[in-house]
């Protein structure tokens, strides 16, 4: 799992402004995840800071690469659809 916090100017970051994300364990593939914040009464107020970590297990050694965050609204999310693999001729 990893844990997303975020926090406003008014309040510093805690559990209560957190949600957890299930993530693939020992995983060498890039992957795509995604959360739905709103879900969290807390999730209101202008998001000022992010602050993602792991939250379970430790490692001592390993990367964790983020290549884009992005935040949408319900209305305007739809869930990428897995690309079908084409069969070589």
């Amino acid at each position: 799992f990893a844990r997303i916090y975020w926090a406003d100017q008014a309040a510093a970051f805690s559990n209560d402004r957190s949600v957890l994300v299930p993530l693939v364990q020992n995983d060498t593939e890039l992957r795509e995840y995604h959360c739905t914040l709103d879900l969290n009464p807390n999730w209101r107020g202008q998001i000022t800071r992010w602050r993602i970590e792991p939250a379970s297990g430790l490692s001592v050694n390993g990367v964790i690469g983020l290549g884009t965050i992005r935040v949408l609204n319900n209305a305007a999310f739809v869930p990428p659809q897995p690309s079908a693999k084409k069969k070589s001729p």
